[in-house]
């Protein structure tokens, strides 16, 4: 997409805004992924496919692309191309979020203690934060950063398959949940001094039927009536606008992507197929849904939406994180 815009001699002036997304991509003839993304449509590996590897944040600024992943057991980020090592590979790690603030590049993600448990933290700068102490099981799976402030979400393993929806601002935590069922705090995002956290809750322990939600300070706001399988994984604000994005299983037992404006589901797929919405962003007027499609037997073709039109990205990818950035 072109924009214009005029200098102040009155002079035009042309951007293009720029659509990326991350995810993986299966190498043809064998199991493994391959990390990568995509520039307008065009495909940049991360790696060569000779380990499992998958891209699960990009995030851009100015003329550099940073994109947060795994490969192997290393928790990881890869600045133009070039890999950034966070963990030393001893124990599983994983990178699930990034974002960049003037020269700070940041990541959130988990990794595997010599016990076994997870330990949530974040990375600035490539030196490890804990979130949680060695004798928990916790996951941080989103990163946002205003002024000074770093806040994160994720989940804290609770016992018989409970756990806490939260998060945590500059690692002090904040429960959105009771701890009584399965909840996750999949997104967060920040505008003003206001907090949002896009997730689900489970509607009891021993029953797969969950509630699309999303929490404003705290507050929750059901997207869903937990009556079948319903997911948020995303959220994005523009103005007073809280988008959405997620997906809700059928009667069918087929999963719709979908996303949430102010509350209002918009359905990016029929109840025909099955598809996943991962990740959204909003430019003006504008919204941007990427996520994946499956085919009959499975397979996954990654795709994001705009507006509600879908743009094929790859018939063999799934897609996690899109980003845009006008230059």
């Amino acid at each position: 997409m072109i924009l214009y815009s005029c200098n102040k001699e009155g002079k035009s002036i042309s951007k293009t805004l720029n659509v990326y997304v991350a995810g993986g991509n299966y190498r043809v003839g064998g199991s493994s992924k391959i990390a990568k993304y995509w520039k307008n449509g065009i495909a940049v590996n991360l790696t060569d496919g000779s380990t499992f590897a998958v891209a699960a944040s990009i995030a851009v600024s100015g003329n550099d692309i940073y994109v947060a992943g795994v490969e192997g057991k290393l928790a990881k980020y890869w600045k133009n191309g070039i890999a950034v090592n966070l963990t030393d590979g001893s124990t599983f790690a994983d990178a699930t979020s990034i974002a960049v603030s003037g020269n700070d590049v940041y990541v959130a993600g988990w990794q595997q203690n010599q016990i076994g448990n997870r330990i949530a933290k974040y990375w600035k700068n490539g030196i490890a934060v804990n979130l949680t102490d060695s004798l928990t099981d916790a996951f941080a799976f989103s990163i946002a950063v205003s002024g000074n402030d770093v806040y994160v979400a994720g989940m804290v393993l609770g016992l018989g398959g409970a756990a806490f929806g939260k998060y945590w601002k500059n690692g002090i935590g904040v429960n959105l949940t009771d701890g009584s069922t399965l909840a996750v705090a999949e997104s967060i995002a920040v505008s003003g001094n206001d907090v949002y956290v896009a997730g689900w809750q489970q509607k009891q322990i021993g029953f797969e039927n969950r509630d699309a939600k999303y929490w404003k300070n705290g507050i929750s706001v059901n997207l869903t009536d937990r009556s079948t399988i319903e997911v948020a994984t995303s959220i994005a604000v523009s103005g007073n606008d809280v988008y959405v994005a997620g997906w809700q299983q059928n009667q069918n037992g087929n999963r719709v992507a979908k996303y949430w404006k102010n509350g209002i589901a918009v359905n990016l797929t029929d109840s025909l197929t099955n598809a996943l919405a991962t990740s959204i962003v909003v430019s003006g007027n504008d919204v941007y849904v990427a996520g994946m499609g499956f085919d009959l037997g499975g397979s996954p073709f990654g795709k994001y939406w705009k507006n509600g039109i879908a743009v094929n990205i790859s018939d063999t990818a799934q897609l996690y994180s899109i980003f845009l950035s006008v230059q």
